[in-house]
């Protein structure tokens, strides 16, 4: 999974993340597979 900052937000966008804040349009590398697999990541940061 893509390594963010726990202090910024993720935003979905299509099937991929995108930083918002200081790195805004800024893509995530490693982008989830699936909008499934996205959603994975997003719980288990927001668990964290």
């Amino acid at each position: 999974r893509p390594e963010v900052p726990e202090d910024k937000a993720w935003l979905l966008v299509g099937d991929c993340a995108r930083v918002e804040g200081k790195d805004e349009h800024n893509w995530v590398r490693g982008c989830p597979l699936s909008k499934k697999a996205l959603l994975s990541s997003l719980i288990w940061y927001m668990s964290k």
